[in-house]
């Protein structure tokens, strides 16, 4: 009987030592420290002080502190300013995708504003981007005759409409209105990855692009990326955008769930509403 006794303080002893060594090992930044590059937009760079430095490509320079919260995933910048920033992060295969979970005052805990993906300095031209398998794409399919802005609304508890098609896609049918909700849960991943397909009820794909790939960009550099001024393309505008009141206009009710904006149009007037819009 004592003996057992012993063998059980023996046990308590060892789960507090390997719990001990768990929370040591969680602690550990060392994933995250180096420079990382978000194609040429910009650099941020991390210490083992737990200080970072976000240089963009026109000089402009933030520095603070960060910590990791790793229960939740989730990277917080504090910049010098004190104004904070609360990322959710995925470290996979030297390459971190983050997205913002935008502060809205309580009304929407998991309001998702922008959402990018940085490759390793040292490594970035000789890594692939990571694949989500999970299940194939988000496949979009829209009007023949569609243009204009797309909202979807992910989440929504009243859509009963999670289906699949034979090659593992999730299918999302976006109406003439333009206005689809759907009960599939958002993926920000699929997002930052590209792991989309966009086609109409014809069967004819449409290219894409993440919207603020191009910004800055002047017609021969847009040219040069094999893009045609006069042909048509999806531009994805993200998650929300800080325009929850204008979303939940145009459904003419109180949206709950994240929202993932589109604009499917000829790439003049896709980059045309750019310039109007600064």
């Amino acid at each position: 009987m004592l003996k057992d006794k012993k063998m059980k303080q023996l046990l308590v002893y060892f789960s507090i030592i390997l719990l001990n060594i768990s929370c040591e090992s969680s602690n550990d930044v060392s994933f995250l420290i180096g420079k990382w590059k978000y194609f040429d937009n910009f650099t941020i760079e991390f210490n083992e002080n737990k200080e970072f430095k976000w240089v963009y490509s026109n000089g402009l320079e933030l520095n603070g502190k960060f910590e990791i919260n790793y229960k939740k995933n989730t990277l917080i910048l504090t910049y010098e300013n004190e104004f904070e920033s609360n990322f959710t992060y995925h470290f996979v295969d030297n390459q971190l995708i983050i997205y913002q979970n935008k502060d809205t005052k309580g009304k929407l805990k998991h309001h998702i504003d922008e959402i990018i993906i940085l490759k390793n300095y040292e490594t970035a031209d000789n890594l692939k981007f990571y694949s989500s398998t999970e299940y194939g794409n988000d496949l979009f399919i829209l009007p023949n005759d569609f243009n204009g802005i797309v909202y979807v609304n992910y989440n929504n508890p009243l859509a009963n409409n999670a289906a699949f098609d034979e090659n593992n896609n999730r299918v999302i049918d976006i109406p003439e209105n333009g206005l689809s909700k759907t009960s599939f849960i958002e993926n920000p991943m699929k997002y930052a990855l590209g792991q989309m397909i966009f086609t109409k009820k014809n069967n004819s794909k449409i290219p894409f692009f993440i919207g603020h790939m191009l910004m800055g960009l002047n017609r021969n550099e847009i040219t040069y990326m094999g893009l045609n001024y006069d042909s048509t393309y999806v531009c994805l505008l993200g998650f929300n955008q800080d325009c929850r009141e204008n979303i939940n206009n145009e459904y003419s009710c109180k949206i709950s769930g994240n929202v993932l904006m589109f604009r499917i149009d000829k790439l003049k007037n896709i980059l045309e509403s750019f310039e109007t819009s600064k």
